[in-house]
C-alpha cells in the first residue's frame, strides 16, 4: 500500500467526492449541451420559415445575418460550456493530490 498521511477511510472520502465532482462537471455539461442543442434547433426551424416567407433579397440578407449572429453566439456558449467542463474535470480529478501537490511545491521551493 502507498503511503499516505490519510487513513484508508479517509482517503476512500477523498477519492469518491473526486469522483461525484468529475461526474457533476459531466452531467452539467451535458445539460447545458442538451439545451443548447435544442435552442439551436428551433432557431434553425425558425429561420427556415421566416426564410420561405421572405419576399426580397435584402430581407433575405437581413435574415441570414441574424441566423449567422445567433450561430456565433451558439458557438461561443458551447466553447465556454466544453471550457467549464475541463476545468471541472480537472479540478475533481486533482482534489485527492492538492495537499500532495502544494506540500511538494513548497518543498521545492
Amino acid at each position: 500500500m502507498m503511503w499516505s498521511i490519510y487513513s484508508d477511510r479517509e482517503s476512500r472520502r477523498i477519492f469518491s467526492d473526486a469522483a461525484v465532482d468529475v461526474a457533476m462537471s459531466v452531467s452539467k455539461y451535458g445539460l447545458v449541451a442538451a439545451r443548447l442543442t435544442g435552442a439551436e434547433y428551433f432557431g434553425a426551424l425558425q429561420f427556415a420559415g421566416r426564410l420561405a416567407g421572405s419576399s426580397s433579397g435584402a430581407e433575405i440578407i437581413k435574415l441570414s445575418e441574424a441566423q449567422y449572429s445567433a450561430q456565433a453566439k451558439a458557438m461561443r456558449e458551447h466553447a465556454d460550456s466544453l471550457f467549464d467542463l475541463g476545468r471541472g474535470i480537472l479540478t475533481g480529478a486533482t482534489r485527492p493530490f492538492r495537499t500532495h501537490l502544494i506540500t511538494a511545491c513548497c518543498v521545492i521551493l
